[in-house]
């Protein structure tokens, strides 16, 4: 049985309001040469160190978190780090949270995302 390949932009009914997701074989070089303003980071610092080349611009950004991808900095403990990374870089609505990893940065970038989203109303 063939390898199925998803290329067109996927939109996630989420709670909070559709998002999309796009699915890119040069996904790293494509976004590594767009405008990044507005854009924040969350790297596996394994990702980063594989692909280095392709994301020189990525890791060179002014809102790059780098985590590990261990049990660890899955951890509750770790949450509060990557809150204040975001709050400290000025996140705001509309910004985007781009994430490159596996589950880890994933979920990391989830959980602190919406931690870290102001709040609006009294």
């Amino acid at each position: 049985m063939g390898v199925s390949r998803v290329f067109e932009p996927l939109v996630i009914q989420s709670h909070k309001g559709p998002y999309e997701v796009c699915f890119d074989e040069d996904a790293l070089e494509s976004l590594n040469a767009s405008d990044l303003s507005g854009l924040h980071f969350i790297v596996d610092r394994r990702v980063a160190s594989l692909y280095a080349a392709k994301m020189d611009k990525i890791l060179a950004h002014s809102s790059l978190l780098l985590i590990d991808a261990t049990e660890d900095a899955k951890s509750l403990e770790q949450f509060p780090a990557y809150v204040t990374h975001l709050v400290d870089k000025s996140v705001k609505r509309g910004h985007t949270l781009v994430v490159s990893g596996g589950a880890t940065a994933t979920g990391a970038t989830a959980t602190a995302g919406v931690a870290a989203e102001p709040v609006s109303g009294a």
